[in-house]
């Protein structure tokens, strides 16, 4: 039997109905579009279609879901991942569907108001086009204190000084980065064993240097996309 020739792929998503719903209202481009289809939620991009094989197709599209993520959580007031499924399905050029299977294996609150969504749109092809954006926005999707310090990493190796670029508090850097650096503040989840760390006298909780990092991450987007 002849191998079909597929021109574009679908991917199965799975997630939180809330999460995938606003996913489905928020992005549609040609870079990145989520969409459902009798009940199912499939991630598309034209980046995916010239690929061949559907495992190379599920491999990119993992990589892909990871940005999805990190834009809705920087995009979104809360926000829950998804992931890939293993469903995929290939139309061919003559409109038929292929279906590809793999084995392999929430309670937040409902944003309430949607900002316009072309931004995303911006963040996604810029990420697409450039490693170190993609990255940064990967990171952001499971934003842990070595996630959020390695965002900090890739905006300074671009602009420098974040302080006078105008983008944080002399002070809020400090304690954001103290904190990250010394087990005594975070434990384990700190980058540095070595007692020669000192902590910060007003050390960061995760949810204020996940907001810090957002809004870090926000304007050197901004700045670059």
């Amino acid at each position: 039997m002849q191998k079909p020739v597929i021109s574009r792929w679908l991917v199965g998503l799975t997630g939180a109905s809330h999460d995938l719903d606003e996913l489905e209202l928020a992005i549609g481009f040609p870079v990145v579009t989520v969409a459902r289809s009798n009940g199912v939620y499939y991630l598309e991009s034209n980046t995916l279609n010239p690929i061949e094989d559907p495992s190379e197709v599920l491999n990119a599209a993992k990589r892909l879901t990871e940005m999805v993520n990190g834009v809705a959580r920087l995009h979104f007031d809360h926000w829950g991942n998804v992931e890939v499924s293993n469903s995929i399905v290939g139309i061919d050029e003559q409109g038929h569907a292929h279906k590809f299977a793999f084995g392999f294996g929430t309670g937040r609150p409902v944003n309430e108001s949607y900002a316009d969504s072309a931004i995303i749109e911006r963040w996604l092809a810029t990420a697409v086009r450039e490693e170190r954006v993609a990255n940064a926005i990967r990171f952001f999707s499971t934003p842990t204190w070595t996630n959020l310090y390695k965002i900090f990493e890739i905006v300074r190796d671009d602009v420098g000084d974040v302080v006078a670029q105008g983008w944080a508090a002399k002070r809020e850097l400090a304690r954001f980065t103290q904190t990250a650096q010394t087990p005594e503040s975070i434990g384990d989840a700190a980058r540095h064993a070595s007692k020669k760390f000192k902590p910060h006298a007003e050390p960061m909780s995760h949810t204020e240097a996940t907001s810090f990092i957002k809004d870090l991450l926000r304007r050197w987007l901004g700045h670059i996309a």
